[in-house]
């Protein structure tokens, strides 16, 4: 592919995957907004301790090679109709095996309550499995704009029929019919977009082809799956399902960050540096680029969560959500990491290094466990900021990791990251400070001001520090106000 085709391909992934991802989580979150007046924390805390292993059982069903096809530079439709096959039959192995065990998963949680809810769940398995082969070709092909839509569509059909399912009363099983709805209109509207039909022909020599590969990425992906499910277990069986709702309250607000800042690159990252054939020069500046911009606005947004944590949960959610404030304020502080960890994790894949990422993987996650330990056995609050702390130190690992693969400044690269940490910790201080001189008011004009202020604090900072991030996004900004005058 040329290389002005190429970056019309990424730029147009790029704006498909924010656009539609600003769509989607802006009505996924207003849904959410009317669910959480309406059910019980306790409601969100059994179907989190359900899906936990549904989560667990779904990332099984691929073993990476879907990677393995957008890897390759050609694929033969034999190769995509056997993984197809090999991916609906490993689901439904998986979904036998869950069904089964559903009673003794009830057990582990002492409730008896969730093992029908696993059984009913468990089913989503093979749904699932009917979209990967046909979104690998796509993203194969940066045809982001698809999957998008059909992502958009299946969050609005979804969420609308989960809030009809919750005003009718039918409590924690409404958030069950939800995400069948939505994986199911998600499948007619991939097989509908995408031109790809399955041929009824496998040869597990295909898949034994892929798997080399495949599986380095499957393990990664795996052990970032569990990780990042191993906090709800662990809540859910030290805890009650009232803390466990509290918190995955405050953990989906405060993922807002890395969704709105990171969607934009989430699944066009990897393919586009794959497509650079190697090309050190060109991925090293397509990489800083890209770690300047995710990294203005990771932290802009960051700090917008954090001085508004009261004023967001109180206006959006009402105040029996109260006790998630302080969660919400801990877990701001780690945002800014994952947008980042999907750029160092698409310059790894897509430069070959999956061996690398896998060990970079093993390691954070010892590092995260070792923190998720300390951090329970003193409290609750000392787990939180063990995310934190483990999630930078982390960071630090990727670093020394994209050293070796691309041969960048590990110090450039990391003193980059946290220039941009400055205009967020100060516009944090400001506000904390002026919080003595205002008097009560509405909570509504409290997050108004506190947004309008945070921001003109963070672009002034980033001004005077002469950020690259801020001058990118600001000639954006001009260019969708029609302003072609460009920031020098």
């Amino acid at each position: 592919m040329e290389s002005k085709e190429l970056k019309d391909k990424i730029l147009q992934g790029v704006f498909y995957n924010f656009s539609s991802s600003i769509l989607k989580n802006g009505f996924t979150f207003i849904i959410s907004i009317f669910l959480s007046r309406i059910l019980d924390p306790s409601d969100f805390g059994l179907v989190g301790m359900a899906t936990v292993f549904i989560v667990f059982s779904q990332g099984l069903s691929d073993l990476g090679l879907s990677s393995g096809l957008i890897r390759e530079q050609t694929n033969t439709d034999k190769e995509m109709s056997s993984v197809f096959y090999f991916n609906i039959g490993i689901s439904l192995i998986l979904n036998v095996c869950l069904f089964f065990l559903a009673s003794s998963i009830a057990s582990f949680y002492g409730i008896s309550e969730i093992e029908l809810i696993v059984k009913a769940i468990s089913f989503t398995l093979v749904l699932n499995s009917l979209n990967t082969v046909h979104q690998a070709i796509l993203y194969k092909n940066l045809d982001v704009k698809k999957i998008r839509i059909a992502s958009l569509v299946s969050a609005i059909t979804g969420g609308l029929a989960g809030l009809g399912a919750a005003i009718f009363g039918y409590g924690v099983w409404s958030l069950i019919f939800s995400s069948y709805i939505s994986g199911i209109v998600s499948v007619l509207i991939i097989w509908h977009l995408s031109r790809w039909r399955p041929s009824l022909v496998f040869d597990f020599k295909d898949i034994k082809r892929l798997m080399p590969f495949g599986i380095k990425v499957f393990l990664v992906n795996y052990i970032d799956l569990v990780y990042s499910r191993l906090d709800i277990l662990l809540i859910g069986k030290i805890f009650n399902p009232s803390t466990l709702g509290y918190y995955f309250r405050a953990i989906s607000l405060n993922q807002f960050v890395t969704k709105y800042s990171s969607q934009g690159l989430s699944g066009i990252f990897f393919p586009a540096v794959s497509k650079m054939n190697g090309d050190l020069v060109r991925i090293k500046d397509f990489y800083n680029k890209t770690l300047n911009v995710v990294c203005f606005i990771s932290f802009l947004l960051t700090g917008l969560l954090y001085v508004n944590a009261k004023e967001m949960i109180l206006i959006l959610f009402g105040s029996k959500w109260y006790s998630s404030i302080d969660y919400f304020k801990i877990l701001a502080f780690s945002s800014y990491v994952t947008p980042l960890t999907l750029i160092f994790n698409g310059v790894l894949l897509g430069t070959g290094n999956s061996g690398a990422q896998l060990k970079l993987e093993v390691l954070k996650k010892i590092l995260s466990l070792m923190g998720i330990g300390i951090g329970l056995w003193i409290g609750f609050h000392a787990f939180l900021w063990s995310q934190v702390i483990t999630t930078t130190l982390g960071l630090f690992l990727s670093l020394v990791f994209i050293k070796k693969a691309i041969f960048s400044d590990f110090w450039k690269d990391l003193i980059l990251i946290f220039k941009y940490a400055i205009p967020m910790f100060i516009g944090i201080f400001v506000l904390l400070g002026m919080r003595t001189f205002i008097f009560d008011v509405h909570p509504l004009l409290h997050f108004s001001f506190n947004t309008v202020l945070f921001i003109i604090l963070f672009f002034l900072i980033s001004h005077i520090f002469n950020l690259s991030g801020f001058k990118t996004v600001l000639n954006l900004l001009l260019d969708v106000s029609f302003f072609r005058k460009k920031v020098k």
